[in-house]
Order: structure tokens, then sequence, then C-alpha cells
């Protein structure tokens, strides 16, 4: 009988990007726990705890001597983290709940924490870098902000901690998987469709990672034990963002189109503009160099649903 050598717990673990990495981390000599609301009847290898950390819970839920914790669960973004009314519902499920779960874990054998934010931390026109500086960001939607209010718990976190311990924030961008729930999927459905597409505002940018490069960085940092708190912008293999009209253009030419009727219509957008991310450090720090660019990416999509 193997001995368990480490126990991980993933927060989030039953939603779709959790259980891809519950799968990507099972192994020998490695217990996983899943803390969330409702169970996914498709995992094995790993045990469920139910648990709602925007509501009060007994602390004795969450197992002892864990000694890596991946934040994966909240709620994502899109056009409600435009509204003022939907604030308090993306605070209460991205900031609050990840404050519960550090005033109540056990830091006796913890060793890392790995914490999934958005780069829609940053506002429109932002860069993340320059002069080896970081930026202070401005995030333009709730979302981002609710992210950041997390950000900055886990560096209260961190210094609080009389045993320090690693801690890497991944500003993550929009992990393409192969389910018709990601932007590729959907731009190729309309342009197959209706030989047209709408562009709301022509200087969005998109940052996207394939969902296999994705998980492979999670297992890089899993790994990284070195005492310190990293802040990790995350990248496919362009290593740049991409203007909507940039991934029309790839998607068109991969189909064989010829023609596409492109409507404009102006009007604000929950997402960031003229985004600027520089990924040096990153690239640095992680020591993996994603595979799937934009264009495989495309391909990929456009093989697996046979358009």
């Amino acid at each position: 009988m193997s001995v368990v050598s480490n126990k991980i717990l993933i927060v989030g673990g039953s939603g779709n990007l959790g259980s891809k990495i519950v799968n990507a981390l099972v192994k020998k000599k490695t217990k996983i726990f899943i803390l969330d609301k409702k169970k996914n009847l498709n995992l094995k290898n790993s045990k469920f705890i139910k648990c709602n950390l925007n509501n009060k819970f007994e602390k004795k839920i969450i197992p002892k001597k864990i000694n890596v914790v991946i934040l994966a669960a909240g709620i994502i973004g899109g056009e409600q983290s435009f509204a003022e009314k939907f604030a308090q519902k993306y605070i209460q499920n991205n900031f609050y709940s990840v404050l519960n779960l550090l005033n109540n874990i056990d830091r006796t054998h913890l060793k890392k924490i790995i914490f999934l934010s958005t780069e829609q931390i940053y506002g429109d026109n932002q860069i993340n870098f320059l002069q080896n500086k970081f930026y202070e960001p401005q995030p333009k939607n709730y979302y981002g902000i609710s992210k950041l209010l997390a950000e900055k718990a886990l560096f209260n976190f961190y210094h609080n901690c009389e045993k320090k311990i690693s801690i890497d924030i991944l500003r993550v961008p929009r992990v393409i998987d192969y389910s018709k729930n990601n932007i590729i999927y959907n731009l190729i459905e309309k342009i197959k469709k209706n030989n047209k597409i709408v562009i709301r505002n022509f200087k969005e940018k998109f940052n996207l990672i394939f969902i296999d490069d994705f998980l492979k960085i999670i297992v890089k940092v899993s790994k990284h034990n070195k005492k310190e708190i990293r802040i990790l912008d995350i990248s496919g293999r362009d290593y740049r963002s991409f203007f909507l009209i940039e991934i029309i253009q790839k998607i068109k030419k991969k189909l064989g189109l010829k023609n596409i009727i492109y409507k404009k219509k102006t009007m604000d957008t929950h997402n960031p503009i003229n985004l600027k991310i520089n990924y040096n450090y990153s690239k640095k720090n992680i020591d993996f160099v994603p595979k799937i660019s934009v264009s495989h990416m495309i391909k990929l999509i456009i093989s697996k649903h046979g358009f």
C-alpha cells in the first residue's frame, strides 16, 4: 500500500475547469480533496466535501494536513460584470469565499496556494509591466474587481503567515477546450450559419490558451515550492492578445471562406480594450512554453466538431 505524500485541496473542483485540474493532478501518493457546492459524479480518485464558502460552515469540514490548495471556484465575467446590481454577487463569490477559506484553513502543513485570477483585473489600455515595476491594475468590471480583492487577500495571508509558503497568482485568460462553450466555437458557428458577424467594438482584445497547455502550467507551478508570492500572467503559444477581427480572419482562412460580412455595432464592452500584457516575467519563471497557437486551436475545434 502506497503512502500518501501529498494532499491537495481543489476548491471548485467539480466545475468545468476545476474537474480538468483534478484529473491532471491525480497520481500515486497524492490524495485529492474536492471542496464544492455540488458533486461531479464523473470524477474518481478523489474525496468530495460539500461546502459553500459563501456561507457559514464548520471549520472541521476542511481537511487537516493539506499541502497544496488550488482556488478554482467562483463565477466568471460576462455582460453582468458591467452592471452595478451584480457587484455584490461577484464580490461574494470571488472574494469573500477566498477570504473564508484563508481564515479557516489549517496552516500547519500548508506549502502551496495556487489562485486562478483573471487577466480582466486589467482595465482599458493598461499594461502590466513598466521599467521593472508592476502597475496597480484598474479593472473595468466587477469580475476583475472581485478577483483583484482576492489577490490582495492572498498578499495579506502571505505576509501574515509565521511560516512562509509558496503562493502563485495566475492571471488567466480565456481557456479554450473542445466544448461548445468558448469564444472560438461560438464564432465558427455564427460564421458558418450566417456568413456574417457583428463586432461590438473593434478595440476589444482577447488572450487565449488551450486547455492542454493550461493544465501543464498548473502541474508545473504546483511543484514550485520556493517560499515567495508570484503574479504570473498566463498566455498561449502566441504570447499576445488578439483583436476580434484577427481571430475571425484566422477562422475564415481555416474554413476556406472568401467573404464575411462585418457589421459594426459601436457599444461599450465589459472586456478590456487595447490590452497589452508583457509575459517576460512569466516566461522566465514558469519554465514551460505553450504548444498550441490560436490558429492551431481553431483547427482543433473545426476538426472536433466537423465544421
